[in-house]
């Protein structure tokens, strides 16, 4: 038996054995859903289908993941479910329909499969950024250097870049490029190139000088656009016969289709389908297309819904009408479905554009602040139910006034455009680089460790006072930044928290002389009562435990230094207590017995219960832990959420303060 059938076999074996546990929790779906449901309740249900979205997809089942998906954005986001029942209940029944059938290996490799892109270009330089950056980036860098050694290559790649061929160059053909989105790299910004690209067929283009980031940035947006989340298209028309025409066209094109034939029911469908696009008859009886057209732009939810007629008037007086209403595009009956293919096409990718330009802040090209509250937000949910780090850094140029009152507004416009052009090739993608306001930027890094990002910002730093700006009266001059960097979730659970010990740490950065990066000071991000305060060496290491422990409703908090910690415990002028200490005594510089003597020389020790972890002890050791006082000796490893259970229980059991000392 080949490996392939081995691996086929072995998949179908374990969806056979795991089936039930799916179906389970599509029935657990149905049921809640027809019960009334409150927050715990809709909580316990998003979690069923993010559990199905995730694993039906491994198994092949691509569009029951899908499904399963889009039950999980309706059941996270924040309007009422009764919004959305009809679309819910039809969800459901999808997802039963498709978990009937049997998985399909070569899809679930194929979801495994990053996408590839496929690089056309002598520029060395840009190869080896492109092909560094790639696992981070999630792609496959396939390399070439001229189109012929390429050709047959073209069917395994999901987006080609190149340079753009020179004048009288052999290049590609059209025919050639039709089937796979188009990134064309320029020399330099020349409308004849741009010409030339757009004739090719290029969805983007880019013109030097340009890095990796940018690449996988435009990049990405082009795979959005092809082969992202299904887009969906509500249309309004009393002939059955025009509705099953468009959901004949539209359908292949992995749009959503949804028709109604009643237009009194249009409201209803509105909400329930929630549309990207409108596609109304001119004339219905009861309500006609002008009718509801005028209903949407008066709706503030709904007013830049893009809006396309179907009529077979076409007099200047129609067309006059249908634009006043505030519609987007007509088109003439009888429906031809290359038309309507191309302009339903057009116009979502109008829509899409102009949401990015209103998402974007023109100057520097980073995010709007509005946009960059909605994605941390998304963010910090996937971060709390995966158990994942985020970072969240607050950027302030120093000095920004006197830039601009010494050397001009125009300056200054150009000293926040390179920043945000810094910030922007110097962080991923799917990071968040936003212009909060004024001087003021935001970085949020998904998955990114704070000493990570405080890494990368401090690259950031380094570049840009380095850079030399001119003033209007030709002056030149530099500018430097301060920041303060902090760690969902170390320093705060939610956004308003993660922004509050940021700008703590941005202050004290400024106080401290401005230029430099800083983190949350544990006193101006811990409360004043702990349960555990952990002392760990690497900041790495101690993360499972303090997840582990907050998932048990215990209040943690980190340090990195044992005398740090020994000072907020005895000092007096520390508000600081905590029932709970966490001591890293392999890495320490302060021995165990130092650190208990301290304790009890600032009245703190006496009746508190201590636990010692360490690596490999000798019995010697255990005996000296015991005698200083300890109340239990552990030893390595010990599983983060196991020790945390243990110490919940500990903590409701016995009453009063305790303090934990674990090696590592």
């Amino acid at each position: 038996m080949q490996e392939t059938d081995r691996k086929a076999e072995a998949l179908q074996g374990l969806w056979q054995r795991l089936r039930a546990v799916s179906i389970e929790r599509l029935q657990f779906l149905q049921a809640g859903l027809r019960r009334p449901v409150d927050e715990h309740s809709r909580q316990q249900l998003l979690r069923a289908a993010h559990q199905l979205a995730g694993s039906l997809g491994g198994f092949g089942f691509r569009l029951a993941s899908q499904v399963a998906g889009e039950l999980e954005r309706l059941l996270d986001s924040n309007e009422p479910l009764e919004v959305h029942a009809l679309r819910l209940e039809t969800l459901c029944c999808r997802l039963a329909d498709e978990l009937e059938g049997n998985p399909d290996p070569e899809a679930a490799r194929e979801l495994d499969r990053p996408p590839s892109l496929f690089l056309i270009s002598e520029d060395l330089e840009l190869r080896r950024e492109l092909v560094a950056e790639s696992a981070v980036a999630g792609y496959d860098v396939i390399l070439a250097e001229e189109p012929q050694q390429a050709r047959h290559q073209l069917r395994d790649s999901s987006l080609i870049v190149f340079d753009l061929p020179r004048e009288g160059a052999v290049g590609w053909s059209q025919d050639e490029l039709s089937h796979r989105p188009l990134l064309v790299l320029l020399p330099e910004d020349r409308l004849e190139d741009r010409l030339r690209a757009a004739r090719l067929g290029a969805q983007r283009v880019l013109e030097r000088p340009l890095n990796a980031s940018r690449v996988f940035e435009e990049a990405r947006r082009c795979l959005d656009e092809v082969s992202g989340e299904a887009v969906r298209v509500l249309a309004v028309d009393d002939d059955p016969v025009v509705l099953a025409t468009l959901a004949a066209v539209l359908e292949p094109l992995n749009i959503r289709f949804t028709g109604l034939q009643d237009p009194g029911h249009f409201w209803e469908a509105l909400e329930t389908s929630v549309p990207d696009l409108l596609v109304l008859d001119l004339a219905m009886p009861g309500f006609s297309g002008i009718d509801l057209c005028r209903s949407v732009r008066t709706s503030s939810r709904w007013s830049d819904l893009p809006v396309l007629f179907l009529t077979v008037k076409e007099d200047a007086l129609s067309r006059r009408e249908i634009f006043r209403a505030g519609a987007d595009d007509y088109i003439p009956k009888p429906v031809v479905a290359e038309e309507i293919r191309q302009r339903v096409a057009n116009r979502l990718s109008r829509a899409r554009d102009s949401r990015r330009l209103a998402d974007m802040d023109s100057l520097t090209r980073a995010s709007t602040r509005r946009k960059a509250i909605t994605m941390l937000g998304h963010y910090l949910k996937l971060c709390e139910r995966r158990a994942l780090p985020m970072s969240f850094a607050l950027l302030d140029i120093d000095h920004f006034k006197h830039v601009n009152d010494t050397y001009g507004h125009p300056a200054g416009d150009r000293v926040l455009k390179r920043l945000g052009e810094l910030l922007l090739q110097a962080f991923r993608g799917e990071d968040v680089v936003a212009r909060w306001g004024g001087e003021e930027f935001a970085v949020g890094t998904f998955t990114m460790r704070r000493d990570d990002a405080v890494r990368r910002l401090t690259g950031v730093l380094e570049q840009f006072r380095e850079e030399q700006f001119q003033g209007g009266g030709g002056q030149q001059f530099q500018v430097t930044f301060s920041a303060g960097v902090a760690q969902y979730p170390q320093d705060g659970g939610d956004l308003e928290a993660l922004y509050t010990a940021s700008d703590a740490a941005l202050y004290r950065a400024k106080q401290a002389g401005r230029n430099r990066i800083l983190i949350p000071s544990i006193l101006s991000t811990s409360p004043p009562q702990l349960d555990v305060l952990l002392v760990q060496k690497q900041e790495r290491s101690a993360e499972p435990l303090l997840a582990a422990a907050r998932r048990q409703g215990l209040r943690a908090a980190w340090v990195n230094d044992a005398r740090l910690a020994s000072e907020l415990l005895t000092q007096p002028d520390v508000p600081v207590n905590s029932r709970v200490l966490v001591f890293d005594t392999d890495e320490s510089t302060l021995s165990l017995s130092c650190l208990m003597s301290d304790l009890a020389a600032g009245g703190v020790l006496k009746g508190l219960q201590v636990i010692v972890v360490g690596s490999s002890p000798s019995e010697e050791q255990v005996a000296e832990a015991f005698q200083l006082g300890a109340f239990d000796h552990l030893s390595k490893p010990v599983h983060p959420a196991a020790l945390a259970r243990k110490l919940e229980r500990m903590l409701r059991a016995h009453a009063g303060p305790w303090v934990w000392t674990t090696g590592r």
